[in-house]
């Protein structure tokens, strides 16, 4: 049995990463992607036995109530500074989700003797992390200097590239199957 869970998070991360907008209005809505993140997170923790997805589910509720706060902030009197720390907050439960992802993605890989696949998750994982961070740590320096905007460009491109990247892991996951359990014998 394949493990779909993989393939509907790798979808749902698509929408939130994914940002087509036509007049202000977003064709690829981060809120249904949040839904489909949290579907697929819940197929994964029933599928296999790993803490992290169950982790990872609880931070992609998390990443759509903070969502859905930013959302109705925008639309109210609020300052661009709460704005900004109610990103970086969004910025710091992203790198909690993926982490958890990974980490799962990582022992699932393990799970199966894929470990040249488990080691480049753990390399994927690294070069997400150190791109988020980097890009987190330099929002500040955006407001104090509007000369670092073209780092900024850079850093967004690199942080969306390292997110695509974790994208194709979890879809080449979803094509492999689930090892048999101890108490099946079907294989007799």
């Amino acid at each position: 049995m394949n493990v779909t869970g993989f393939r509907v998070i790798a979808w749902g991360l698509l929408l939130v990463v994914l940002d087509f907008n036509i007049n202000g209005f977003d064709l690829l809505p981060d809120w249904l992607g949040y839904i489909i993140i949290i579907s697929g997170c819940h197929q994964l923790s029933n599928q296999l036995s790993y803490s992290q997805f169950r982790h990872a589910n609880l931070a992609a509720y998390a990443l759509l109530f903070i969502y859905i706060v930013n959302i109705l902030m925008l639309f109210s009197a609020t300052s661009d500074s709460t704005i900004g720390l109610i990103d970086g907050i969004m910025s710091v439960m992203m790198i909690v989700f993926m982490y958890y992802i990974c980490d799962g993605l990582f022992h699932f890989a393990q799970s199966i003797q894929e470990s040249e696949f488990s080691q480049a998750v753990r390399r994927n994982w690294l070069f997400y992390f150190i791109a988020n961070l980097i890009a987190l740590i330099s929002q500040p320096l955006l407001l104090l200097n509007s000369s670092f905007s073209i780092i900024m460009v850079v850093l967004i491109i690199t942080v969306v590239l390292s997110t695509l990247f974790i994208i194709f892991k979890l879809f080449k996951a979803a094509k492999f199957h689930l090892p048999p359990t101890p108490t099946d014998h079907s294989s007799l």
